[in-house]
């Protein structure tokens, strides 16, 4: 038999208003991508064009203008920060309603951190891309939760609800003495590695996160990084700055469009602009001096990812295994709950989902 459906709203509601924000997530993730992606291309095609090999190379740098690779690069960050936002934003409209009772001071708490949030990712400069995340997201999900959200007795659905947050914490507690080491090439290697479906997760993972991850890079990271001096006058002094860039990894193009450093000169000074303006001034002769803390502190204050990178991090760590859970808890119980009473498959599928957690971490 099917599943009442009062008691799958009250189950399997939280999976319902996640998804709804994580489908957005890839809409606003993928975009990102692909532009930055296309972004990526020119530089490549122009760094080729001065005679350097490029990474990802000549022949598969074609696939950076393909939708497909946007949308499975998308994926990446649609797990990891997509699913944090989501989970963060469920767990607070259920504390709004079942814990705080809905009172409009809660509320109006949530909304400053919510706010918090949005001008965290803005600190170092506007970012249009990482802002929409965390500022069209929360109110899908927050929505989302309250029209699926089953009401009637909030004390019974606040009792349920400490019942499946158990498992949850319980193997956190498990999993944290892993986040010391190097959790993610020991998933690789003894989960993922060890098995034909593991290996085609890890495949996909190599094969697409390259392009997400030039979206969150800082430029002292990046491994092709492009500077052009076009403004600088033929000079003793021009060839002395393109000996010290080269050096320090900084490929010279004639592109002007998707540049990362631009150099040119005011006065007495040095002038490096990341293409939106001028972001470091140092005297001439000191960046000739030091070359590589001028453009250590000018990758720094041209980064406007910092909080937006680390966010994406935790949330990878914490969100997308906590996220997982819960989809699985949820298709478990619906394929459960077509033979057995609604409440044991409940039950069950949290005990075979916590299971199945303690199983993944054994190899670890």
């Amino acid at each position: 038999m099917n599943p009442p459906s009062s008691k799958w709203r009250t189950l399997c509601y939280p999976a319902a208003a996640i998804l709804t924000g994580l489908a957005l997530a890839q809409t606003i993730a993928t975009i990102q991508v692909y532009l930055s992606n296309r972004s990526l291309y020119h530089t490549l095609t122009a760094i080729h064009k001065a005679g350097y090999p490029t990474v990802p190379s000549q022949p598969t740098m074609g696939r950076l203008q393909e939708l497909t690779t946007a949308l499975c690069g998308g994926l990446f960050l649609t797990l990891s920060v997509g699913a944090g936002i989501c989970l963060l934003s469920f767990s607070a409209t259920w504390l709004w309603d079942r814990v705080c009772l809905r009172k409009t001071v809660f509320l109006g708490l949530m909304l400053l951190m919510w706010m918090g949030l949005s001008a965290g990712v803005n600190w170092r400069g506007f970012s249009p891309f990482t802002t929409l995340y965390f500022v069209v997201i929360p109110p899908v999900v927050f929505s989302g939760t309250l029209k699926w959200m089953p009401r009637g007795n909030r004390k019974q659905p606040r009792r349920n609800g400490l019942l499946h947050i158990i498992p949850i914490m319980v193997l956190g507690v498990l999993w944290a003495p892993q986040m010391k080491g190097d959790l993610f090439t020991n998933i690789r290697d003894h989960l993922l590695l060890s098995n034909p479906l593991g290996e085609k997760i890890a495949n996909f993972y190599y094969r697409y996160t390259l392009y997400p991850a030039e979206v969150l890079k800082p430029l002292d990271r990046k491994l092709l990084k492009t500077c052009t001096l076009e403004a600088i006058p033929e000079s003793p002094y021009k060839s002395e700055l393109r000996k010290n860039l080269s050096a320090h990894d900084w490929i010279e193009t004639e592109n002007l469009e998707d540049v990362d450093l631009v150099l040119t000169f005011s006065g007495s000074e040095l002038l490096l602009d990341d293409g939106s303006g001028t972001v470091l001034k140092t005297p001439k002769k000191d960046f000739l001096v030091h070359p590589a803390a001028h453009l250590k502190r000018f990758s720094s204050a041209a980064d406007r990812h910092g909080f937006f990178r680390q966010f994406t991090f935790y949330s990878l760590l914490m969100g997308f295994p906590v996220t997982l859970y819960i989809f699985s808890y949820s298709l478990v119980f619906l394929i459960l709950g077509r033979w057995i009473e609604p409440g044991i498959a409940s039950m069950a599928s949290a005990c075979l989902c916590f299971s199945a957690g303690l199983l993944m971490l054994m190899p670890l």
